[in-house]
């Protein structure tokens, strides 16, 4: 069956979790300490096979190494880390006695039940007041079902003594890009105190392929490619569930629109249409219910909504411009009538 249009990524099993810059008292997210163990089994050798090298370069003219480190790096991709818990390493060593030893390590991440993915083409240097600074980006996707959010964390790493900064930005799967999430920055204390860092953290970030930034025409909400966006403004609603269905409002409110929402919003299968005289009507999987007014000859969103598991639904016409909406995961719910025509356009 075909699907609708969705970046390759995984739905979430249990609470993402994050370390965010070390020394900050206000947490973004819940942390998960890696333990002792884990840590010092992994970094004591600085060859261990427990960790895949991500970045390095030399300091203090060869005699040092500065490392970026990761656990539970997939076979044929070391950007991608697939272990039920992961940690991404910040490490220095000194050449010793003929050898390299590790002198100094911070943890950057640290996660459970996450799939990490680290964009291998986004290491950037950048010196800020004198002193050379590593940013990099990672993106946490969940390994299971459940609430459908997903983070990108971006980090600035001063090679000098690896203090450590981090943005945060939450959203979620996007129809307005094929490979970005959809949302928002999360404020940090830390970088509201440090401007200039704080500035340099929003210009990388917003550099990423893995974040939604419009451009142009997309600035305005009338788009079509906002469709989502302005039905929920619309109808004061934000109908993204992690489980189970949404109640329709009391009065819906859409807009037409001349380019193809079907096209837009992605394949879908022949059961999952109707069709008469006025309309073809299209309830996505566990999506949006999108229609076309072939007298009109525009498109329209009538209901928005989508969920992890819990809201599929099944249309059908009652009369010529009613259709009845049942949801098929959860028998508790009676249903909808929508009556087309009494929906109120903003256009």
């Amino acid at each position: 069956m075909k699907k609708i249009k969705t970046s390759s990524l995984f739905l979430i099993l249990s609470s993402i979790l994050f370390i965010s810059c070390k020394n900050d008292n206000n947490k973004l997210k819940s942390e998960v300490i890696p333990q002792k163990e884990d840590l010092e089994k992994a970094v004591d050798n600085p060859e261990s096979k427990n960790l895949s090298l991500l970045y390095s370069e030399d300091s203090d003219n060869g005699s040092g190494s500065i490392q970026i480190s990761a656990s539970e790096s997939h076979e044929n991709d070391k950007y991608f880390l697939t272990g039920n818990k992961n940690f991404i390493i910040a490490s220095i060593l000194k050449k010793m006695d003929g050898s390299m030893k590790l002198i100094q390590q911070d943890t950057l991440l640290s996660d459970e039940f996450q799939y990490v993915h680290v964009d291998a083409k986004n290491f950037v240097k950048k010196t800020i007041n004198n002193r050379n600074n590593l940013l990099m980006s990672v993106l946490e996707t969940p390994m299971g079902n459940g609430d459908p959010e997903r983070y990108v964390t971006f980090f600035m790493i001063d090679l000098k003594n690896l203090k450590s900064y981090s943005l945060q930005y939450k959203g979620e799967e996007s129809l307005r890009c094929d490979e970005c999430i959809d949302g928002e920055f999360i404020k940090n204390k830390t970088l509201e105190s440090n401007p200039e860092i704080k500035d340099v953290l929003y210009q990388y970030a917003n550099t990423s392929k893995w974040i939604y930034t419009p451009k142009g025409k997309e600035k305005d909400l009338s788009h079509y490619k906002n469709y989502v966006q302005k039905w929920n403004a619309d109808n004061n609603t934000e109908n993204n569930l992690a489980n189970g269905n949404s109640p329709l409002p009391d009065v819906l409110y859409s807009t037409y629109y001349k380019e193809n929402l079907f096209e837009f919003t992605g394949d879908y299968s022949e059961n999952e249409a109707i069709e008469n005289n006025n309309y073809i009507i299209v309830s996505y999987f566990r999506n949006s219910i999108i229609a076309y007014d072939k007298n009109k000859k525009l498109y329209f969103p009538v209901f928005v909504e989508s969920c992890a598991t819990g809201c599929n639904k099944e249309i059908k016409f009652v009369s010529e411009n009613t259709i009845e909406i049942r949801y098929t995961e959860y028998s508790g719910h009676k249903g909808e009538i929508i009556d087309l025509n009494a929906i109120k356009f903003k256009n």
